[in-house]
């Protein structure tokens, strides 16, 4: 939607999953600040999971695990504002899979879909 002008080093970008469908599970080294849009679903961030509805606002901090899913019968719309700089998408490990798994209710979380 905006990729920088003038003094402004960010980018303002627009994601949306379809009723049940859900973003990359990932993680990046920069911080970047999320508002849920449309609908509403689930948000797994870090070690926890939380319900998300239009106008929510989520801080996701850097190396911070994360997915949205539109879980809840509806599509998730949100709106994402990073940095220019940043780098890329990281992708969990088989061991990081493992681990995060081992929390029962992140494993229901991941295999609800």
């Amino acid at each position: 939607l905006y990729d920088g002008a003038f003094d402004i080093p960010c980018q303002f970008r627009y994601f949306e999953c379809l009723p049940g469908g859900y973003s990359t599970l990932e993680y990046h080294e920069h911080t970047h600040m999320v508002m849920i849009f449309r609908g509403k679903g689930q948000v797994l961030l870090g070690d926890e999971i939380h319900d998300v509805e239009a106008g929510d606002f989520i801080e996701i901090p850097g190396k911070t695990i994360h997915q949205f899913r539109a879980n809840k019968g509806d599509y998730i719309g949100f709106l994402c504002l990073v940095n220019q700089d940043r780098d890329k998408v990281k992708l969990l490990s088989p061991e990081e899979m493992d681990t995060l798994r081992s929390n029962p209710k992140i494993k229901e979380f991941l295999e609800s879909c």
